[in-house]
């Protein structure tokens, strides 16, 4: 996070991590949770955080590709195709997930390879 915040690199995600924070906070607040209050100031928290949300129109094929891969869902695979589209790494902490695509794209690191980590 510190090289985020030093502006050495920049957060990039696809469209659809908007909606499954709003769904989050959703669902947060209905299972009382967090007051809707917080999760106005979540969300405005999240949307100052200055990420760069990118929908490229060739992702289509991509997404569906990797998703047919046993252990890729299509969430998955639409951040993994953005991080290729955009020619830089991915990073997870999800070992299956590295597993599974290591063989079809080089963009995707486990966090713990993250320069510094």
């Amino acid at each position: 996070m510190s090289d985020f915040e030093a502006k050495r690199v920049a957060l990039a995600a696809p469209p659809l991590l908007k909606h499954e924070l709003m769904k989050a906070l959703s669902v947060a607040v209905k299972r009382r949770r967090i007051s809707s209050e917080d999760a106005v100031l979540a969300w405005n928290a999240f949307m100052e955080l200055g990420i760069l949300f990118e929908d490229p129109d060739q992702m289509g094929a991509s997404v569906m590709t990797l998703s047919s891969l046993p252990g890729v869902t299509a969430y998955d695979a639409s951040y993994v195709t953005l991080a290729d589209c955009l020619g830089c790494p991915f990073y997870t902490l999800d070992k299956k997930l590295v597993a599974a695509l290591r063989p079809h794209t080089d963009c995707v690191r486990l966090v713990s390879e993250y320069p510094g980590v």
